[in-house]
């Protein structure tokens, strides 16, 4: 047997130890004789401490189907040894079961992630996906009550966002407003605003990307087949938590795979109480618990929020919406440097090196000449007097400038997705150029009251003119 196999027996053998939060000597002692068994060392004890649960059924899973076999009835037998088996136990059990025991094998994979500020809880199933399934959605639409009732009798949630969505819209906007004022007071009146329209037209695909992936690091979701995602439990992972989830594909009738779910995990069940889960909706209720709950939080949750940029010149503002942020640690010289990078990088960047020869050099005065003038002009508008606007084609001058717009969106860190995309960035040519996307760039036009696409705004519009 190969020592990569051993530390991925390992590992799952000490997260069914592990998973009722309880050490019993009997599972100690079967423990120690599955140790003898497998041939398992105090070194891959150890190395088994760095290895995830996924990464070890990986493993596992292109080992010998004869070891697996075997794997999945000594796995049964030690949560089985203190004549009891609990939830978390008869998760990971039946994961387990999916992934060796279950052909085709592939519709079935675990996957751990770091916990984050938030976590789902083990209560519920969720249907993600990464592209829209029609006949799926419409199957689980049409026998969403079924499929409830189902999951509920072997106590889990079941989670299907448009339905989620549905509960909050049918709460008047007002009412909700207030309702979320009171359990989230730091937020601005327009940052809940905003968040509630996300909230009332997310989709599944919408709340797996920007929420499931971004905030809750859960990547593979990124591309998917639709598919159920139950949380089976916990690891302590080199000093970290990570948290494991079964992801099993949907194949054939949906509600036939439901009660196929529901049977094999009571069956692994010692206990014959069954407490049903239920939160009480009703029209005109906010409900703040359970999977209503978990939803909201993750939409609230300021980590990883893929943010626009609003540009508001008469309050000398730079806004990232989605965080309720203002970059109020830049002055109106950085401002305005920044909003010509985002005019200048749809036209390549930025390089201010100097020529390499005479020939160019009146090319190269011209050109900065141009990007002083178009500077000028958004110096001015932030509120500025252009003949006090400073030179930034002096590298003495515009340094400390570009170091204040990186601290800036440093200072916001992990609240921001892809924060490096929105600060000034210099090329392996020179070129310093930004990587926000076009349509997440806005401008507060104060004669229609509204923001605008920043592209089609006058003050684009006038420093592009500039010749």
């Amino acid at each position: 047997m190969k020592q990569v196999e051993r530390i991925s027996i390992m590992r799952i053998f000490a997260d069914l130890i592990l998973a009722d939060s309880i050490i019993d000597n009997r599972e100690i002692d079967v423990y120690v004789d599955f140790k003898k068994k497998y041939a398992i060392t105090k070194e891959d004890e150890i190395l088994a401490s760095e290895l995830t649960l996924a990464e070890a059924i990986r493993i596992l899973r292109e080992s010998d189907i004869g070891l697996q076999k075997d794997l999945l009835g000594d796995f049964n037998e030690i949560v089985l040894s203190d004549g009891f088996c609990d939830k978390k136990e008869a998760l990971i059990v039946l994961s387990l079961l999916y992934c060796f025991d279950d052909i085709p094998r592939d519709y079935a994979s675990v996957v751990s992630v770091k916990v984050s500020e938030i976590n789902l809880e083990d209560s519920q199933v969720l249907y993600v996906e990464s592209k829209y399934d029609n006949d799926i959605n419409k199957a689980i639409a049409e026998n969403y009550r079924q499929i409830s009732q189902e999951l509920r009798i072997a106590m889990f949630d079941f989670v299907y966002i448009p339905f989620i969505a549905k509960h909050f819209a049918e709460l008047q906007k007002g009412q909700l407003v207030k309702m979320i004022q009171f359990v989230s007071p730091k937020f601005s009146d327009e940052f809940i605003v905003d968040m509630i329209d996300k909230l009332l037209n997310t989709t599944t695909i919408a709340f797996c990307k920007e929420q499931l992936c971004n905030k809750l690091g859960i990547r593979s979701l990124y591309a998917t087949d639709p598919a159920f995602m139950i949380k089976i439990g916990d690891s302590q992972i080199n000093g970290f938590r990570m948290a494991n989830y079964l992801k099993i594909d949907i194949v054939g009738d949906v509600v036939t795979m439901v009660r196929s779910f529901v049977d094999r995990y009571i069956e692994l069940l010692s206990s014959d109480s069954i407490i049903i889960s239920n939160p009480k909706k009703s029209n005109g209720r906010f409900v703040y618990s359970g999977f209503y709950k978990q939803v909201f939080d993750i939409y609230m949750l300021q980590k990883e929020i893929r943010s626009s940029l609003l540009i508001d010149t008469i309050k000398e503002s730079i806004i990232l919406p989605e965080l309720n942020e203002t970059l109020g640690s830049l002055h109106r010289k950085e401002k305005a440097m920044y909003l010509l990078f985002l005019i200048e990088m749809n036209n390549g960047g930025i390089n201010f090196s100097l020529p390499q020869t005479p020939s160019q050099l009146n090319k190269y005065k011209k050109r900065m000449a141009l990007l002083q003038a178009k500077y000028d002009v958004i110096y001015s508008n932030f509120g500025g007097a252009d003949s006090k606007a400073p030179d930034i084609t002096n590298e003495k001058i515009r340094r400390p400038m570009l170091s204040c717009i990186k601290k800036a969106f440093t200072d916001i860190g992990t609240r921001l997705h892809n924060a490096e995309d929105y600060t000034v960035q210099r090329t392996v040519t020179g070129v310093y150029t930004l990587y926000v996307p076009r349509q997440s760039v806005f401008y507060f036009d104060y004669h229609e009251g509204k923001k605008i696409p920043f592209y089609e705004s006058r003050l684009y519009k006038e420093v592009m003119t500039i010749r």
